[in-house]
C-alpha cells in the first residue's frame, strides 16, 4: 500500500473528523509514538554497528599485538572478548528486538483499516510490552469517549450557556437558550440587543466576572458572564430563578403589606407619606394624614369572638378603599388604627367632608354570619404644612387629634391644633406624677358602706381609691384612673389597694365586726395579669383572711375585653372562695348569653338607672328586670346611687338585696369610716 493512500484513509483531516471517527484516534496516536521511536532505533542501531567493527578489529589485531609479548594473555583476552560478544548479542535479542517488533506492529496497525481495539480484543500478545500495549490502547479509548462528552456538555447542559465575541455578537448558543434568544429576537452571528454590548465590554475591561439578573415573561434568569482574555469572548452561562424571585417577592410583601387585610402596613405607609412630601414640597402643594380608629372594637371581639372582628376589620378595609381615589393611600397602620394619605388638598372644610364621608360609609351593620354587628369610628388629622413637615411629626400629630377626637361622643373628626401638644406634655407629667404617687404612698384607700336591704345592717364596705397629692391634694379619681389603665400603671395601683383594703378589714374583723367583706375593683388589665390568683392569696394569707372576706368587682367591658380568659380566671377565684360581682351592670351591652356563663355572686345595678327613681318608668322597669334575673339565677342584686328616702324605699319594694349611696355614707377615710357608720355600730379601728 503506498504512503499517499495511507495517510487518506487513516489520519484524520480536521477537528470535525476526529470526533466523528474515535476508532481513528487511536491510530493517530500510533503514529506519533513510531516517529518519537524512530530516532531512538537509529541511534541504537549505528551504535551496535559501531560495537561490531570495534570487536572485530580487537579480535583480529589483539592476537598479534599479545602473542609478541605474552601467549597467555592472548588466550584470555580472546575469551574476555568473546563473552563480551555474546553479553551484547543477549542485550540486542533482549531489549533491541521488541522495541523492533512493537514498531513494526505499529506499522501495521497504522496499515490495518480494522479498528484497534477490535484487533486488540482478537489478537494474541505473547510477552509484556503487548500487554502494556493494549492497556495503553484501552486508556486512549476511556479518555476519547470523555472528551467527547465534554465536547457534547454545552449542549447537553439543561440552562442557557452562550458565547459571545468582544463586540457581543453571539457566537454559540445551545437548545436550553432558546426562550432567551426568542426574548431577545436575535440568532447565531446577531449582535445582542439593548445596552448587552456594553455590559460585555465593560466585562472584558475589567477581566472580572459579573453577574446580571434578567426577567422574561414568564420566569427569571441570573446570568453570569466569565471572560476569556485569551480567546477575545465572554461566556453567559445563566440559571433559573424564578423560584427565588418569587420567594423574594413573597417576603417583600409580607413586610410591607398587613396580611390581614392585605393593605400597605405602617412601613409602607411611611415611606409613601415621605415620598408625598418631597412632591408636595416641590409643588407647594397640601397634604393630610387621617388616622381613623374604630370604637369599641375589644366589644366586638368579646362578644362575637376574635374571627367575626377580623372580617369586620377586612370590610372595613374594603369600604374604606372604595371611596379613596388612585393617588390616595389607605394602610392599616394598627390593631384598629388605619392611616390615610390625602395628597394635593385644597382646602381644611375639603378634608373635613371627606373624613365625613369615610366615616358615613361605616355607618352601616357590618353582617358576620347570622351577626349583625355596629362598630363606629373617629377620625384624628394633621395638615401639611401647617401642622408639620416631617412624616413622623404628622403621624404624631394626627395621632394626638384621634385622641382627642375619641374623648368626645359627638365629636368624630377633630384636627390637630396647637394647644394639644401643652395637654401632652401636662398628660406626660401627670403619667409621671402617679409613678411616683404610687412608689411614695401618696394613694390612700377610703371606704363606702354597702347596707343589707332587709336588716339594716353593715354588710360591707367598698374600698375606693383617693390620690393626695402633695402640692396639689386630692386628684380625681377621674383624672388618673383612666391613666394608670392606659400605661399599665393600674397593676401596682390595684396592689396597693388590695393590700390596704385586706389590711383594714382584718382590723375591724379582729374588733368584734367577723362578718364585714371588703369589695375591691379590678380592672380589665389586671385580669389579663397571670399572677393575680397568686398575689390576691398571698395577700390573704398575710393578713389572715378568709376567702369570703373578699368580694372582687368586675366591670362589664373588662369581661368583655377577653370573655374566655376572664371566665377562666374568675372561676378560679370562685373555686378559691372569693366572691364576684359584676360592677354597673346595665351600663355596658348586657349580654344575658354571656351573663349565665360568668361565676357571679351578686349584680351591681348602676348609679345611672336609679337618680330618677321612683320617677321615671323606664328606669323602674330596668331595675325591675335586673332584680328579677338575679333572683332567678341565684344572684345577689345591690344597687348603687342611693341618695334619698324614696330611692331607698323604691328599690326595697322591688326586691335589692343591698344598697350604697351617699344617703348611707359617702367615701370617708378608714379612721372616719366608724363615725360615719355610728347608727350601725361599727367598732373604731
Amino acid at each position: 500500500m503506498r504512503k499517499g493512500e495511507l495517510m487518506t484513509k487513516t489520519e484524520p483531516r480536521t477537528p470535525i473528523e476526529a470526533r466523528q471517527n474515535p476508532a481513528g484516534r487511536p491510530r493517530h496516536l500510533f503514529r506519533a509514538l513510531l516517529s518519537a521511536l524512530r530516532p531512538r532505533l537509529m541511534c541504537r542501531l549505528c551504535w551496535r554497528l559501531t560495537g561490531v567493527i570495534f570487536l572485530l578489529a580487537t579480535l583480529i589485531l589483539a592476537p598479534f599485538y599479545f602473542s609478541a609479548q605474552a601467549p597467555s594473555l592472548a588466550l584470555f583476552a580472546s575469551l574476555i572478548l568473546l563473552l563480551t560478544v555474546v553479553i551484547m548479542l543477549s542485550l540486542q535479542l533482549v531489549l533491541l528486538e521488541p522495541v523492533l517488533v512493537l514498531r513494526k506492529r505499529v506499522h501495521r496497525a497504522i496499515a490495518d483499516p480494522k479498528p484497534i481495539p477490535d484487533r486488540v480484543r482478537a489478537g494474541h500478545w505473547p510477552h509484556e510490552l503487548g500487554d502494556l500495549a493494549t492497556d495503553l490502547d484501552q486508556l486512549l479509548e476511556a479518555v476519547s469517549g470523555h472528551l467527547t462528552s465534554l465536547a457534547r456538555f454545552p449542549d447537553e447542559n439543561s440552562q442557557p450557556v452562550l458565547r459571545v465575541d468582544a463586540e457581543g455578537r453571539l457566537l454559540y448558543a445551545n437548545k436550553a437558550s432558546a426562550p432567551l434568544l426568542g426574548f431577545w429576537h436575535i440568532a447565531i452571528g446577531d449582535v445582542l440587543p439593548q445596552s448587552w454590548p456594553d455590559v460585555i465590554r465593560r466585562v472584558r475591561a475589567e477581566h472580572k466576572t459579573q453577574s446580571v439578573d434578567l426577567k422574561l415573561p414568564s420566569s427569571w434568569l441570573n446570568l453570569t458572564l466569565v471572560p476569556l482574555p485569551e480567546a477575545e469572548v465572554v461566556n453567559l452561562y445563566a440559571i433559573d430563578i424564578t423560584e427565588r424571585k418569587a420567594y423574594e417577592e413573597t417576603l417583600r410583601h409580607q413586610r410591607n403589606y398587613d396580611q390581614l387585610t392585605e393593605l400597605p402596613n405602617l412601613a409602607l405607609f411611611q415611606d409613601r407619606l415621605q415620598q408625598s412630601l418631597v412632591e408636595a414640597d416641590k409643588d407647594q402643594q397640601r397634604l393630610a394624614v387621617m388616622i381613623l380608629g374604630l370604637r369599641d372594637f375589644s366589644t366586638i371581639n368579646g362578644l362575637a369572638g376574635h374571627e367575626a372582628g377580623d372580617q369586620v376589620l377586612c370590610e372595613v378595609g374594603k369600604r374604606l378603599q372604595a371611596r379613596l381615589s388612585p393617588s390616595m393611600t389607605l394602610a392599616r397602620i394598627g390593631g384598629d388604627l388605619f392611616g390615610i394619605l390625602v395628597p394635593d388638598c385644597t382646602s381644611v372644610s375639603q378634608v373635613a367632608e371627606f373624613a365625613d364621608a369615610l366615616l358615613a360609609t361605616l355607618s352601616p351593620p357590618f353582617l358576620v354570619g347570622d351577626q349583625v354587628l355596629h362598630c363606629g369610628a373617629r377620625i384624628g388629622i394633621a395638615l401639611y404644612p401647617e401642622d408639620g413637615a416631617d412624616y413622623s411629626v404628622l403621624l404624631s400629630h394626627a395621632d394626638l387629634a384621634l385622641n382627642s377626637a375619641g374623648r368626645g361622643t359627638d365629636q368624630c373628626v377633630h384636627f390637630f391644633v396647637a394647644g394639644l401638644n401643652q395637654k401632652v406634655q401636662q398628660r406626660t407629667q401627670r403619667i409621671r406624677q402617679l409613678d411616683e404617687a404610687i412608689t411614695d404612698g401618696q394613694l390612700e384607700v377610703w371606704y363606702q358602706p354597702q347596707i343589707s336591704a332587709t336588716s339594716g345592717e353593715i354588710e360591707g364596705a367598698e374600698a375606693l381609691v383617693r390620690w393626695r397629692h402633695p402640692r396639689e391634694g386630692l386628684i380625681s379619681p377621674a383624672e388618673f384612673i383612666p391613666l394608670a389603665e392606659e400605661t399599665g400603671l393600674v397593676l401596682p395601683l390595684g396592689e396597693t389597694v388590695l393590700e390596704q383594703a385586706c389590711q383594714q378589714v382584718a382590723d375591724w374583723r379582729s374588733a368584734g365586726r367577723g362578718q364585714l367583706r371588703m369589695a375591691v375593683n379590678l380592672s380589665a388589665r389586671q385580669l389579663t395579669d397571670p399572677q393575680l390568683l397568686d398575689k390576691v392569696i398571698a395577700v390573704l394569707e398575710r393578713h389572715r383572711l378568709p376567702a369570703a372576706a373578699l368580694e372582687l368587682e368586675i366591670t362589664e367591658s373588662a369581661v368583655m375585653a377577653d370573655t374566655a380568659q376572664a371566665i377562666a380566671v374568675m372561676r378560679r377565684f370562685v373555686d378559691l372562695g372569693v366572691r364576684l360581682a359584676l360592677d354597673d351592670f346595665g351600663t355596658g351591652y348586657s349580654s344575658l348569653s354571656y351573663l349565665k356563663q360568668l361565676p357571679l355572686h351578686k349584680i351591681k345595678i348602676d348609679r345611672a338607672f336609679v337618680r330618677a327613681l321612683p320617677d321615671d318608668a323606664q328606669d323602674l322597669a330596668l331595675c325591675r328586670a335586673v332584680v328579677q334575673i338575679g333572683s332567678s339565677m341565684g344572684m345577689r342584686v345591690l344597687a348603687e346611687g342611693c341618695e334619698t328616702q324614696a330611692h331607698v324605699d323604691c328599690l326595697v319594694d322591688l326586691g335589692v338585696d343591698a344598697l350604697q349611696g351617699y344617703y348611707y355614707g359617702k367615701p370617708v377615710p378608714a379612721q372616719d369610716f366608724p363615725a360615719a357608720v355610728a347608727g350601725a355600730g361599727l367598732p373604731k379601728r
